[in-house]
């Protein structure tokens, strides 16, 4: 790395240091503090990632920036891109980040706290010229979901009481998730008894499953958006046993410095908005409602008193 590079990346570090406590500052970025400026966003395929990239891009046009997006094969690929300068902003995930990208490795009996991977995932980007921004609160891991009714049955609000309830537990795991990794064995080792002789279901068809009454749980992705759909509770996580991979933004570091204070400040205010619950609703809309992710963004963003 060269020391111009060194510098820059340093810089950059220091600048989202200062002011990542302010994600959730109520004074709006004024319409016109990204005028002047061309903002390009990368963009992974898929409906979830667009509907998260079209809502940064969004707010950075609202905000006075010229907004080109710039579609990539994958997330591999957006991360090329920042690097090569082929494009200034895009999304990750810092799971991802983390193990595939860094090749760190994950203990399964003591994964790593969020705040240890965004660290190592900046520290990791960094001599490649990339400055890892604020982190959402979204975290895209599989999630075990129940029906209300069974975990008023069980008295459940977590893993640990799901897996220590004294009445029978129904468990429903597509046929692609009962292998001999993944994560219901990472569960399993945590929770002894959570998904015990899981009824095998076609792929995909586990939250359904769930709604029709044929199980009282099953796993599936955080962001799914037939958690939403079919009002299935999702248990918290409370022993940590699932790697943690929240939804992370990353840009080009000169870029950063290059740009107005503002593009940081938007960035994590927007970032702040990417909750579990926000994109569950956002991908229904999308998914199961044939939604523009545009439009789905921009009614996001609306209300949220970003840009003044």
């Amino acid at each position: 790395m060269t020391p111009r590079v060194l510098l820059l990346s340093l810089a950059a570090l220091a600048l989202v240091a200062g002011i990542v406590g302010c994600s959730d500052d109520p004074e709006p970025i004024g319409a016109g503090e990204l005028a002047g400026i061309n903002v390009r966003v990368a963009q992974a395929p898929g409906p979830e990632n667009r509907v998260l990239t079209a809502i940064y891009a969004e707010a950075y046009a609202a905000a006075g920036a010229v907004v080109e997006l710039e579609p990539q094969t994958g997330p591999d690929a957006v991360l090329q891109a920042i690097t090569d300068d082929q494009a200034d902003v895009g999304i990750d995930f810092a799971g991802r980040l983390y193990a595939d990208v860094l090749g760190l490795e994950l203990d399964p009996d003591r994964p790593p706290a969020r705040v240890e991977v965004a660290r190592a995932v900046a520290d990791g980007l960094m001599p490649r010229g990339v400055s890892a921004l604020n982190r959402a609160p979204y975290n895209a891991v599989d999630r075990v979901v129940c029906s209300g009714e069974a975990l008023r049955r069980v008295r459940a609000t977590n893993l640990s009481q799901l897996a220590a309830a004294i009445r029978p537990v129904r468990y429903a795991a597509g046929a692609d998730q009962r292998g001999d990794d993944g994560v219901l064995v990472d569960l399993a080792r945590v929770y002894p008894g959570l998904f015990d002789d899981p009824s095998g279901v076609a792929p995909g068809t586990q939250l359904a499953a769930v709604r029709d009454g044929a199980a009282d749980c099953a796993l599936g992705p955080a962001g799914s958006p037939q958690i939403e759909r079919f009002g299935l509770l999702p248990l918290v996580d409370d022993e940590g046993a699932t790697p943690p991979n929240q939804e992370i933004v990353i840009a080009n570091t000169e870029f950063v410095l290059s740009a107005p204070d503002a593009f940081v400040r938007l960035t994590n205010r927007v970032t702040a908005l990417i909750t579990d619950e926000r994109v569950r609703r956002w991908n229904s809309a999308v998914q199961l409602d044939g939604a523009e992710p545009e439009d789905v963004a921009r009614q996001a963003l609306e209300g949220a008193d970003l840009i003044s």
